[in-house]
């Protein structure tokens, strides 16, 4: 026989290609979290509008109260004013709260963004480079089929070579 191939089997070639493959679906998966993970970040978003929307409604409704409490029945609008400070002070503490919790939203907005921009070049490089290696398997592939079928040839002529010399003793030794 000949000497072993110095070239990667194309087994061990596949195996590289496979790998290739389980970092992508990998990838897809992180992929995915992170999109879940925005999607919860913009109904987070969502609620903390809501609840500044209602603190603007009870400033206001404060505002006009203290309005009312200036003009008549100042017995119930006292109260009725002092419910509404309550309200605001509780929608304020909420607002603080949920301003802190939007803040923080935000960075991991940010963040998540970026790793879902880092994500998509990574993948494109991912793909590149297994696709590179693709071709290069296929190159040495085809190079491997081009030396042995050239082994071949030179074993299928020692065989003839051999033959005759065979031949030859048998006529000699007759």
């Amino acid at each position: 026989g000949g000497s072993r191939s110095k070239t990667n089997s194309i087994l061990s070639q596949l195996h590289a290609l496979a790998a290739c493959e389980v970092d992508l679906s990998e990838h897809k998966e992180r992929l995915a979290g992170l999109k879940a993970e925005l999607a919860v970040l913009n109904t987070e978003r969502a609620k903390f509008e809501k609840v500044k929307k209602e603190i603007d409604l009870k400033r206001h409704s404060l505002e006009l109260l203290q309005k009312r409490l200036e003009g008549s029945e100042i017995h119930q609008l006292r109260q009725a004013v002092a419910e509404r400070e309550a309200e605001l002070l509780a929608a304020q503490e909420q607002e603080a709260t949920t301003s802190d919790r939007q803040a923080e939203l935000r960075q991991l907005a940010d963040s998540l963004k970026n790793q879902i921009k880092n994500f998509d070049e990574e993948k494109e490089t991912l793909v590149k480079q297994a696709k590179e290696k693709l071709e290069k398997a296929k190159k040495e592939v085809e190079a491997a089929k081009m030396r042995a079928k050239d082994e071949e040839a030179a074993l299928q002529g020692v065989l003839a070579d051999s033959e005759s010399a065979v031949e030859e003793r048998k006529g000699v030794q007759d």
